[in-house]
């Protein structure tokens, strides 16, 4: 696209016509104004495909977990050895209100007796589990190899008044059960708290299970306010899953066709464009410019901050040369951008530091309810792990779970931050590439240097991959790649399919997400801040060359490059910019392959 950008010698001719200047070597939203219409067109189609590119790229190939919904049977020790149960025994459900159990809306053990029944004759089959490693084993929302569990308890029977569903009083083996599903009473109240309900002041419809706490209670634990003493699980075969969206990989295929096309038709390209500074010197050595003629000490700032007029009115009269002193001052780095790229790039970066931020301490809160605080709890986790403590909302599935509809706007949301991320690396190359082309323009006024171009010819050099030497360039695209791909960790579809008993697959819980994970999010923050004040330090490097700062402009390329006629293959021997010798009251500096000197404070050039 930089290259794209790039103007040709005939469009840099027009433009100083009409008194503008273009950007060379570095990229220029100007440019696109006098570039041909065919460059224009490419121009666009890659910055277009570019963004659908990065809203839907990684996700085009995706994992999914798996939950059950299983169901929680407290029974007594009766229950093992064949103990009959009261088939009116209703479910429990979490009342807000009176903050306990009261019975449910799944109906009574009848709905569930073909699962009760099975798990007395076949309990033996059953895994035993401890207290401890029973609330272990089901303290997710997503628990992919458990099923249905029995809670054992040693509470005696005898007239002990049950939920049932006439509230009589009998004897039962099974005291009562609890219907899990993915998001219990539409989210309103935790899913787990059958496990967490026996902690004090927990209250299940404004924080989730604690589940570290729970195990560190584990011996105190009860369910229907019945102590538990362990719990037999029934152990069910885990699915998983990788999978690739057809549309997705459509729509990645589409545009990387429409990418390498340009890219050819670019590569074809018939006209000869100025890349890079070397090529513009070239340009101008070869064919000097009129309009930038007796301007050789003209800096970017005396087209930028004197405006047009003053070389508008020189080009009308056309009247003595413009002489102007030596100024030998420090510069630095930071001087080769202009004030607009460097405001625009770290207004991005600190937008993007302080929306980061945000939510990392919102993702932080959320896991501190769930009793997740720790570096080490986070570090456990890991990147982009789908967990449900750590996702963003539910998109249920209205039709099927190939449905593309809730992935596709989940997948967008996802990847706007890859996007701004690919912005911001376009202005921060863009700052890199004005700094180093910048101080290999100025290292021409201290030694003899043959120009670096796209196209070598005689003693000429060939250039680097525009504009960037590759101990800076791969430094760059290295740390943004990892950038990208610690972006991709942060935020991330979550796709979790749920099955009930059968194995069969159960529509209305399963959804389609946006995750996110909490120590990827916080490298996200140092990373990115890293190459923020890296790249700000680098903008305390100084010059070593006193030529005036051109910063890409045009004009001023120009205008240190009219050698002297017996000069002539000046642009393919290796050149030195200084003042001329045999001039007396105004001297002339520019780039030559023959003798110059250092310009001298209080001399006048031109």
């Amino acid at each position: 696209m930089q290259y794209l950008m790039a103007p040709t010698r005939e469009e840099v001719n027009r433009a100083h016509a009409e008194n503008r200047c273009l950007a060379i070597g570095i990229p220029g939203i100007r440019n696109l104004l006098a570039i041909s219409r065919r460059r224009l067109i490419l121009f666009i189609l890659l910055a277009l495909s570019s963004v659908s590119l990065h809203l839907v790229y990684n996700s085009a190939v995706f994992d999914t977990v798996t939950g059950r919904i299983y169901s929680v049977f407290v029974v007594s020790e009766s229950f093992l050895d064949g103990g009959t149960y009261n088939a009116s025994t209703t479910d429990m459900a979490w009342d807000p209100e009176r903050n306990g159990w009261s019975s449910g809306e799944h109906g009574s053990l009848t709905l569930n007796e073909t699962s009760i029944s099975k798990l007395q004759k076949n309990i033996t089959q059953l895994q035993h589990l401890e207290s401890v490693d029973c609330i272990t084993a089901y303290g997710n929302q997503l628990v992919p190899d458990r099923g249905n569990v029995i809670a054992v308890t040693n509470s005696p029977l005898v007239n002990m008044t049950l939920w049932s569903a006439s509230n009589d009083t009998f004897n039962s083996s099974v005291l009562g059960f609890y219907q899990y599903t993915l998001n219990a009473d539409g989210g309103a109240v935790d899913s787990l708290v059958w496990i967490c309900a026996f902690l004090e002041h927990y209250n299940a419809t404004q924080e989730d299970c604690n589940i570290a706490r729970a195990r560190a209670g584990a011996q105190n634990w009860t369910i229907f306010d019945q102590p538990i003493q362990y719990c037999l699980s029934e152990q069910k075969e885990s699915f998983c899953t990788l999978e690739v969206s057809l549309t997705i990989m459509i729509i990645v295929i589409f545009c990387n066709a429409i990418k390498a096309v340009c890219m050819v038709v670019t590569v074809w390209d018939p006209e000869a464009v100025l890349a890079t500074i070397g090529d513009a010197a070239a340009s101008f050595l070869e064919q000097p410019d009129r309009s930038t003629r007796n301007f050789c000490m003209a800096s970017r700032d005396t087209f930028t901050v004197e405006g047009k007029n003053a070389w508008y009115l020189w080009l009308e009269e056309d009247k003595a040369p413009i002489a102007k002193g030596c100024e030998v001052k420090l510069r630095f780095w930071h001087c080769a951008p202009n004030q607009g790229r460097w405001i625009l790039t770290l207004i991005l970066s600190f937008v993007a530091l302080a929306i980061t931020t945000k939510y990392l301490l919102e993702s932080l809160d959320q896991l501190r309810r769930t009793g997740t605080s720790s570096i080490t709890d986070l570090w456990t986790m890991g990147f982009g792990a789908i967990n449900t403590r750590s996702i963003i909302s539910f998109d249920k599935w209205n039709e099927k779970p190939s449905d593309v509809q809730p992935i596709l706007k989940t997948v967008v949301i996802t990847n706007v931050p890859q996007l701004f991320l690919t912005t911001l690396y376009f202005m921060y190359n863009s700052l890199y590439t004005a700094m180093l082309s910048e101080d290999e323009w100025q290292r021409y006024a201290c030694s003899y240097k043959a120009l670096r171009v796209t196209s070598p010819k005689g003693q000429q050099r060939s250039t680097y991959f525009l504009s960037l030497p590759y101990r800076y360039s791969v430094p760059i695209s290295e740390s943004f790649a990892f950038l990208h791909w610690l972006c991709s960790q942060s935020l991330f579809l979550a796709r979790g399919i749920i099955y009930d008993e059968s194995d069969n697959i159960v529509l209305s819980d399963s959804f389609a997400t946006c995750g996110w994970s909490s120590i990827a999010i916080i490298f996200v923050l140092v990373v990115g801040s890293l190459v923020m004040l890296v790249t700000m330090a680098m903008g305390f490097r100084t010059f070593r060359g006193t030529m005036p700062l051109s910063g890409g402009h045009s004009a001023v390329i120009s205008a240190a490059c009219h050698p002297p006629e017996s000069d002539a293959d000046a642009s393919i021997r290796p050149l030195q910019w200084g003042a001329l010798p045999g001039a007396a009251l105004v001297c002339h500096c520019t780039l030559s392959s023959q003798e110059v000197s250092s310009p001298v404070r209080g001399q006048l050039y031109a």
